[in-house]
């Protein structure tokens, strides 16, 4: 399926991102996270990358939405996880050690408004 083909798209944009010279590199990056969002919106990874790439190239509004959703992947999948009980009381800032990509840090700041 579609969705299978999420974790190479995720790997093409990181490549374009950590070779990209100029806007034009970026943009492709930004092209193959979007697809990877909207073929598996549920993929924390991918919404890290995208806000890492919409971050930089100047897009903080879309950055803080990817970000957060990002944040909310992993939350959810964290609480997935776990046994009801368990997941009624887990805090809010639970990310339950969500996979680091090459992007995670542009995302968390991002989210708080760090640049």
């Amino acid at each position: 399926t579609d969705s299978q083909n999420v974790p190479a798209l995720i790997r093409l944009g990181i490549l374009a991102e950590r070779t990209a010279t100029e806007r034009a590199g970026l943009e492709d990056a930004l092209a193959h996270f979007r697809q990877a969002v909207e073929l598996r919106p549920n993929d924390d990874e991918a919404w890290r990358c995208l806000a890492s790439v919409q971050q930089k190239l100047g897009d903080r509004d879309a950055a803080q939405d990817a970000a957060l959703a990002a944040f909310q992947a992993a939350r959810a999948a964290c609480l997935g996880s776990l046994a009801p009980s368990q997941a009624a009381s887990a805090p809010s800032s639970a990310a339950c050690g969500a996979a680091p990509c090459s992007c995670r840090g542009s995302a968390s700041a991002a989210l708080t408004g760090a640049t």
